[in-house]
């Protein structure tokens, strides 16, 4: 009994001295042209590996949903844990249209909430020998609002993404992030890639050593392929 009160203690104050570690999810920039349309997304990035879908239930209006899969890798060899594999799952829907009669350049923008919900890294520090990083709950609430160019064989657009993060129920954190998508290819197979910032709103200091990270820079790239479930109108 006396074992038990001890290790319930020490458990206790590694998970109230749990700090962040934020990575910012991939980004889903869709741009939905009418009802029917799906587009699935497959590749990795800053979150790993990653599997995503929109899908335009009506002629205005969207949902989304996705997983990620992936590993952590910590900074340096004297962690106890080297790696940590997490899952997180997205879910969210949006509204979406074209600008004006869609000819001019920027033809196309959507604007998508939702939230994600899993595992992620977390950093406990460990004062006497290196920190632990293990698992822990994630939720995050999101909005982006994108507005950008959609063609056959070229798509380009830019978000502006806000993050409220939660990690192992500590004091919710806030990001935003500016990102560009590049897609190219033709019709229905493109290749995407991704490039965004983080910046934290807050005024936590971000090092190894305070135990609070996350990265500023981000880059993701993989595959899409578009299907129009319905009759495709040019």
């Amino acid at each position: 009994m006396k074992n038990y009160s001890i290790y319930s203690i020490l458990l206790f104050i590694l998970l109230y001295g749990c700090k962040t570690n934020y990575i910012a999810p991939s980004l889903q920039v869709p741009l939905l042209k009418e009802a029917g349309e799906l587009q699935l997304y497959s590749g990795t990035g800053a979150d790993g590996l990653f599997l995503n879908g929109t899908y335009a239930v009506s002629q205005h209006m969207g949902i989304m949903t996705g997983i990620n899969l992936y590993k952590y890798s910590p900074y340096d060899e004297m962690d106890l844990f080297e790696y940590t594999e997490n899952i997180v799952g997205t879910l969210g829907g949006g509204y979406f249209n074209r600008i004006g009669n869609g000819e001019s350049w920027l033809n196309y923008y959507d604007v998508y909430a939702g939230a994600r919900m899993g595992q992620g890294p977390a950093i406990f520090p460990y004062k006497l020998y290196a920190d632990t990083i293990m698992t822990a709950p994630v939720l995050q609430f999101f909005i982006q609002p994108s507005i950008g160019h959609r063609d056959d064989e070229t798509d380009m657009a830019f978000t502006l993404r806000y993050v409220n993060h939660v990690l192992n129920y500590t004091t919710p954190e806030n990001y935003v992030e500016p990102l560009f998508t590049f897609k190219f290819g033709y019709k229905q197979l493109k290749l995407i890639s991704q490039l965004g910032m983080s910046f934290y709103l807050g005024t936590r200091y971000s090092d190894r050593y305070s135990g609070f990270q996350y990265s500023l820079l981000h880059f993701n790239f993989g595959l899409q392929w578009d299907i129009f479930t319905r009759r495709h109108h040019q």
